[in-house]
């Protein structure tokens, strides 16, 4: 396999650019990639000599995609492709705050720093947050604080309390409730019984529950449900800060030590969480999104 920096490729050599962040030719390669039964090396022009796949958070499974072992890593197509590694230090538009960001999430997520800083492919691997650590109770200092709610009956309805420190980059989450078969009122009951103040604390909720929401919120909450149409993007955003839980999150600990990624048949893991147990950490993240999601720069871009 062929092998250039990015500095030595003569003028013209590249002929397609895959983008994960925008396909900038429009020719439905980009949607191709996954999508092995229309993707052939074939269907590429003649004159096409180097596919550039850049590696953004869409392409942190390519090692367990098809085009991996079937072309990049088939010695078949060794003459036929070009592999170019660069990071982020090699574009020399790229502001500096985002490098410093990039760096702050390469010291506490070795995949992240796998793909970003040496551009190697790379894996989704194990536990969704491997990394959290204990502490005893949310600083006093912190003084951004919101609440998460996840409804549930038969499984447990979840209430947690989120401290974002956004100097430090760090997240604090504590559990407040963790009971089954609770109606509304029961609920409404816990909100205050954890001190949470009405028509003032912000509550962010499952928004798939808008009847039990617009009930808490006559009864006085500051309530708003929040979607998960793209949990991935938003599993990522929480990444980017340190994460601690206190001790007294008995529950939540618990999930989170078994909270993972999905695998297919064949054991490959896929960018999917297992959906069981996370009745913690989708109230957990239903509590954070809403407070970093407007001051969130994708790190990546």
């Amino acid at each position: 396999m062929k092998k250039k920096p990015i500095h030595d490729l003569k003028k013209g050599e590249i002929k397609v650019v895959l983008n994960s962040i925008q396909n900038i030719f429009g020719n439905n390669i980009l949607q191709a990639i996954d999508n092995k039964s229309s993707f052939k090396i074939s269907n590429l022009d003649e004159n096409i000599d180097i596919i550039y796949v850049n590696n953004t958070p869409s392409f942190l499974k390519l090692k367990n995609n098809f085009i991996y072992p079937e072309y990049i890593n088939n010695p078949q197509y060794a003459e036929d492709i070009t592999v170019i590694k660069s990071n982020i230090f090699d574009n020399q538009f790229c502001p500096e705050s985002i490098k410093k960001d990039v760096l702050l999430r390469a010291e506490r997520d070795a995949n992240y720093k796998r793909v970003y800083l040496d551009g190697e492919i790379g894996s989704i691997e194990g536990l969704v947050y491997p990394n959290f650590h204990l502490c005893d109770s949310i600083p006093q200092s912190v003084r951004n604080i919101s609440y998460g709610l996840d409804f549930g009956f038969n499984h447990p309805t979840v209430l947690v309390k989120i401290g974002i420190d956004n100097n430090a980059k760090r997240v604090y989450v504590q559990e407040l409730c963790y009971l089954s078969e609770m109606l509304n009122s029961d609920i409404s009951q816990a909100l205050a019984g954890a001190g949470i103040r009405k028509r003032s604390d912000e509550i962010f909720a499952d928004s798939a529950r808008p009847d039990s929401i617009e009930e808490l919120y006559r009864m006085g909450w500051n309530i708003k449900g929040v979607g998960a149409k793209h949990v991935v993007d938003e599993i990522n955003m929480i990444k980017e800060y340190d994460l601690y839980v206190t001790k007294d999150s008995l529950n939540g600990i618990k999930e989170l030590r078994s909270y993972s990624w999905k695998t297919d048949k064949n054991g490959m893991i896929l960018n999917e969480p297992v959906k069981f147990q996370d009745d913690f950490v989708d109230a957990m993240r239903y509590g954070i999104i809403p407070k970093i999601r407007n001051g969130y720069k994708l790190s990546f871009i």
